[in-house]
């Protein structure tokens, strides 16, 4: 079901027009530039980035560092660099199957 789904998504995304509704951004970029992605999604999607959003974003950001922090303190997962640890394998996926799945979307995109 998974692979059914993704492979229409993959190969449908070509012709389909574009729209507000569809953003692509990078994970490294939600990563490291976290508020300037946040602000990029809502001007491409005609949404406000007010200054109360913005101040919301930040507290959450530094929340969220703070509990790396604590996290790393501890000697939790990985070190403190993740608070979730996921892995393909537990989801019946390979890295193999899900690059060729989305190699398309990964050359444009990636």
């Amino acid at each position: 079901m998974f692979y059914d789904a993704c492979a229409c998504a993959g190969a449908c995304h070509d012709r389909a027009p574009l729209s507000p509704q569809v953003v692509h951004i990078k994970y490294r970029d939600t990563t490291a530039q976290s508020l300037a992605t946040c602000r990029a999604v809502c001007e491409a999607t005609g949404l406000a980035f007010s200054g109360e959003y913005e101040r919301r974003v930040n507290d959450y950001l530094a929340a969220s560092k703070a509990k790396r922090a604590a996290l790393k303190a501890k000697g939790g997962a990985k070190g403190g660099a993740s608070l979730h640890e996921y892995s393909l394998e537990e989801f019946g996926l390979s890295t193999d199957a899900v690059v060729a799945l989305f190699k398309d979307y990964i050359d444009k995109y990636c």
